[in-house]
């Protein structure tokens, strides 16, 4: 399946102050498909019981919110890397370095080859 594209238009300001009239393209997300739903679905289609999935995906949670806050990248078979990353300033003196320099800590998701893959452009 090929993701749903849209193009919007937008006024922006250029670098010398004038407007122009700008088109966008992004992807069309349509609907947002709901925690439940997601349950739902791999039941309906899988027959897998909700119980077991939400077992397996707190497990998972546990798994990696442990391994990452650790510093480690987890890969999930089927999924993805998963890792710790942060923002932080860039100081003059090594004692002003660290973790009072850490303005943001984020997780983020590099998904495997076969996802990556699907959404190709070249489809």
């Amino acid at each position: 399946m090929k993701p749903k594209i849209k193009v919007t238009e937008r006024m922006v300001q250029t670098t010398d102050g004038s407007r122009e009239l700008r088109y966008y393209t992004s992807v069309d997300h349509g609907c947002h498909i709901e925690k439940q739903e997601f349950l739902d679905r791999l039941r309906d289609q899988y027959g897998i019981p909700v119980v077991h999935t939400l077992a397996v995906l707190e497990a998972l949670q546990q798994v990696l919110k442990n391994d990452i806050g650790r510093g480690n990248i987890v890969e999930v078979p089927y999924l993805g890397l998963f890792k710790l990353q942060l923002r932080a300033k860039t100081v003059k003196n090594a004692d002003e370095a660290g973790r009072q320099a850490v303005s943001r800590f984020k997780v983020n998701f590099l998904p495997c080859r076969e996802f990556s893959r699907h959404f190709s452009k070249n489809d």
